[in-house]
Parts: C-alpha cells; sequence; structure tokens
C-alpha cells in the first residue's frame, strides 16, 4: 500500500515497472501454493499505466489466474502512520539514513536517488552507479567531532538532563513504555526528525468486522515468533479463537489489556476467527490466516 518505486539507472529493464513477482511455493509439504497480495495506492515513477492500475505491476508467475493472487481487502496489521506514496518519496529522502547530520555518502545517494543519475562505477566491471568497492566511491569518509557535554557519571546521558526533565529517574531505569532514560535522552535528540517524518500522514488501523464496538482492532500472525499480536482501542479482557468449524482452540483471560501476544505454535495452518471481550462489554470478531 502506497508506496513510490523508482527504477534507478541499473534497474533491468525486465523490472522496471514491476511492483512485484508472484512465484509458487514448489516445496514438497505445500506444493502447490502462492502467496496473495492486497495492492492500493502504489506509485511507479513515471510509468501512469502501473501507476493507475496497480494489477499492471504485478508479475505472475504462478501458472495460476491473478484473481487467485490478489485480494480485495486489506489484511489486519499493525497500526502505522501511512501517507500517500508521492508524500512518502518525499518524506524519506528528506529524512533518511543519518540525517541529523548527514555524511557526504548519505548527501550523495540522496541526490542521486533524486536525480535518477549516479556519481561513480566499478572498478571491476560494474557501472550504473554500482561499485565493486569502497574505494571506488572514495573510500571512507573521515568523521570528525565536536567535544562532548560534560557527563560527571559517565551513564551516558549529560549532566543536568536527568535532573531537568526526568527528575529521580537514572539512566537504567525504564520508563512506562519500557524504554530506559538513556534510550529516552538519545531519542531526543532526533525528535525534530521523528515528528518531522510522519508529518502529514495517517495513523492507520487495519480493522476487522466487529459487533458492537465503533473503535479498531488490528490483528497480525508473526510466523517467526509463532505469536499473534493484537491491538486494539479499548481495553480487552478475553480472546477465544475458533476454527471456522466453530471448535474453540484457544481461550485467554487478560487483565484489561490494549496489546497482547498469543502463542499459535500449536495451531495448525488455516483461516481462524478471533473474538474478543472488551472491558466495556462490547465484543469484536476478525479472520486471521496462521500461514507457517
Amino acid at each position: 500500500m502506497n508506496n513510490y518505486f523508482k527504477p534507478g539507472p541499473a534497474t533491468s529493464s525486465g523490472s522496471k515497472a514491476r511492483l512485484v513477482q508472484i512465484d509458487i511455493d514448489a516445496s514438497t509439504a505445500y506444493y502447490p501454493r502462492h502467496g496473495r497480495f492486497y495492492l492500493t495506492g502504489n506509485v511507479m515513477h513515471n510509468n501512469a499505466t502501473v501507476t493507475n492500475n496497480n494489477r499492471n505491476g504485478v508479475t505472475n508467475k504462478t501458472g495460476f489466474p491473478l484473481d487467485s493472487c490478489l485480494v480485495s481487502v486489506p489484511y489486519a496489521v499493525k497500526p502505522i502512520t501511512q501517507h500517500t506514496a508521492d508524500l512518502a518519496y518525499e518524506r524519506v529522502l528528506a529524512h533518511v539514513g543519518a540525517s541529523l547530520k548527514r555524511d557526504t555518502i548519505d548527501r550523495r545517494i540522496v541526490r542521486e536517488v533524486t536525480q535518477g543519475t549516479y556519481t561513480f562505477t566499478g572498478s571491476n566491471g560494474s557501472k550504473n552507479g554500482l561499485i565493486d568497492t569502497q574505494s571506488d566511491v572514495g573510500g571512507w569518509p573521515t568523521y570528525t567531532s565536536t567535544e562532548a557535554p560534560a557527563d560527571s557519571n559517565r551513564d551516558g546521558i549529560p549532566d543536568g538532563w536527568l535532573e531537568a526533565n526526568h527528575p529521580g529517574k537514572t539512566a537504567n531505569q525504564l520508563n512506562e513504555e519500557g524504554y530506559t532514560y538513556l534510550e529516552v535522552y538519545l531519542n531526543s535528540l532526533v525528535q525534530h526528525i521523528t515528528e518531522a517524518q510522519l508529518d502529514g500522514g495517517v495513523y492507520n488501523l487495519i480493522t476487522t468486522p466487529k459487533a458492537g464496538h465503533h473503535g479498531s482492532l488490528a490483528l497480525v500472525f508473526e510466523p517467526g515468533t509463532q505469536q499473534i499480536r493484537l491491538a486494539a482501542e479499548v481495553p480487552v479482557v478475553r480472546v477465544a479463537i475458533y476454527k471456522l468449524d466453530g471448535r474453540q482452540v484457544k481461550h485467554e483471560v487478560v487483565n484489561g489489556l490494549t496489546t497482547l501476544s498469543i502463542g499459535a505454535a500449536g495451531l495448525e495452518e488455516g483461516l481462524y476467527l478471533i473474538r474478543v471481550a472488551y472491558a466495556n462489554g462490547e465484543q469484536a470478531s476478525g479472520k486471521l490466516i496462521i500461514n507457517k
């Protein structure tokens, strides 16, 4: 959703109009199987055909009809701040990298992306902006530092900052969000960048169908951790997971949380119905695919 694609000088002609290539899973355990994608709002630079109809940017290698590879409803995911593709492109170029103080490499890359050009070629045959060694671009840059602020107890935080901003706290203590105050200090150095990169975006929850509740519920399965992540606007007191034949396979009682994780290692692959009970007596439900 809302990605900006811009082919570079080294992009092959066969992929300059490609948003995604869908292949078949040829493993013996699952064959034939392929991914299913929700595509909308994506922009392909200087390509109105793909921009106006994202289906035209799909390379389908599955052997199945394209309609079987695409879905019309977005999957439930964690909330994100989302921009239009054009605005996302601007925000990335403005804030990507170590942008508090960009070095010569970051400045060059941003300039090349903006202009669609390249500056260097490789010393061993690479071309169109691809290099073979760091010496092809002038080697490692030299960094200079200013004098560090006084830090008498060597906790990584300048003297007086904790006293002024979080009296009574120490660098290694955790705040209510789970960050150490050293992390809070470090994050404060780039707070203006963090806020600016989200400017103009919409905080977006992909919601699932629900009954009697007007907030938002987000569900996502993480294969790597075998966890179901849930985020809600209203405190949750109970979660039940059902197979589509009505069998309840998991039940969790929770203590009024708005974000939680539920182990799914024992669940088979497939589509599940997840029913949530809120602390206010209302309920919500949504479907989630467990795909390991």
